[in-house]
């Protein structure tokens, strides 16, 4: 996953969504800006994915889609943020329907 710093503020993440198997289901590189979050493509199904990984030079952050899903709410769209100290973040949002 290569990493490239736009500017001292704006940087480029690498997003990884996987399936139980392991297999990629999706992958791109997301550019944030320090201090703020962006929103990582389309909600993703729980039913189909299992963990978002995320990647920023060595910092390192693996997440499973089920800790921001609920019982009745199985998509979760993936918010990405780097904090101004330069720190990479993965939350979720759960949503009724992809």
């Amino acid at each position: 996953m290569e990493v490239e710093n736009q500017d001292d503020d704006t940087h480029a993440v690498s997003i990884r969504i996987t399936a139980e198997d392991a297999s990629e289901a999706f992958a791109e590189t997301v550019v944030v800006e320090a201090g703020h979050s962006s929103v990582f493509h389309e909600p993703v199904d729980v039913g189909t994915a299992d963990t978002v990984h995320a990647a920023l030079g060595e910092d390192r952050i693996e997440a499973s889609l089920e800790s921001y899903a609920t019982e009745n709410r199985r998509c979760v769209r993936i918010v990405i943020r780097i904090t101004s100290d330069g720190d990479l973040a993965v939350t979720g949002e759960a949503f009724d329907d992809c």
